[in-house]
């Protein structure tokens, strides 16, 4: 999934809307034995928007998440 630099949420590309996020993620995990979530957010962001992600994902019964960088944004 992936927080864009306006904000707006994808998951595998496909647009969701913030108030949409924890039920599309239950469905998609309730077919998955594995319950980890992969957020990469845009690297101007504050760590907050992405807190907020984390936090629905948390929601929806995902305690996993594991956050992804591009090379060389660190």
């Amino acid at each position: 999934m992936s927080v864009n630099r306006d904000r707006t949420l994808a998951i595998n590309s496909e647009a969701v809307r913030p108030e949409d996020l924890q039920d599309r993620l239950r469905v998609i995990f309730s077919r998955r034995a594995q319950r980890v979530l992969f957020v990469r957010g845009h690297h101007e962001l504050a760590f907050e928007d992405i807190v907020k992600v984390i936090d629905l994902a948390k929601g929806a019964g995902i305690y996993q998440v594991g956050l992804m960088t591009e090379y060389g944004e660190l």
